[in-house]
């Protein structure tokens, strides 16, 4: 579907004519999202420490879809097993979402810890 030559005819267009536009990764997302998420990623491949690289990265890797133009903007969630842009999106913010999963993982490993 996506990288397919010029030349060729995709067949999700068949069913999908509204991914028309829609021939690489970097057009699911929003170019503000996009240098966000870049900038972000940037900043992690910098860290020296391998463990917290590691969780960041993790944790970088959970936003990633959420933060594309095919979370909806009404219940902020994306069908599993889909490839669906809605007609109206909601931009999520990659530094909200991030700093939140990073709070998710490490109150999940100061628990684990506590039970250990």
């Amino acid at each position: 579907m996506m990288h397919a030559p010029e030349d060729q005819e995709r067949w999700g267009l068949l069913w999908r004519p509204y991914l028309r536009m829609i021939t690489r990764v970097n057009h699911l997302y929003t170019k503000r999202n996009l240098w966000a998420l870049a900038t972000l990623l940037d900043t992690i491949r910098k860290e020296p420490d391998q463990s917290i690289r590691d969780s960041e990265l993790f944790a970088f890797t959970s936003i990633v879809l959420i933060n594309s133009k095919m979370c909806d903007a009404f219940n902020t969630q994306i069908s599993k097993g889909t490839y669906y842009l809605p007609p109206i999106f909601k931009e999520i913010r990659p530094d909200n979402s991030f700093s939140g999963k990073i709070d998710l993982i490490t109150e999940l490993l100061q628990s684990e810890l506590k039970r250990v």
